[in-house]
């Protein structure tokens, strides 16, 4: 075996040493990984709502600042372009 696979291949696991390690210490095991997953995805899920709904008042209310303002600078740099051409 090439010893850059060889190597790829201890690189990998180690990779997957230390993620079961963790995964261990969270108590997720194979036998029930399916079940949590599940779960995790709901949870991610309701989280990134959460999360979303939370920033949604804020984006709105600087939206109500910036993009005016954006506008303005917008129009006056159309308009020198304008009258230096």
């Amino acid at each position: 075996m090439p010893r850059n696979i060889m190597m790829r291949l201890v690189w990998l696991f180690l990779i997957c040493l230390g993620v079961g390690l963790v995964l261990s210490a969270l108590d997720i095991h194979p036998s029930n990984i399916l079940t949590r997953l599940e779960q995790i995805l709901t949870d991610l899920w309701q989280y990134c709502a959460h999360f979303f709904g939370w920033a949604w008042d804020y984006v709105w209310l600087g939206a109500l600042v910036v993009l005016p303002i954006w506008g303005i600078l917008l129009v006056m740099k159309a308009l020198k372009r304008r009258s230096s051409s």
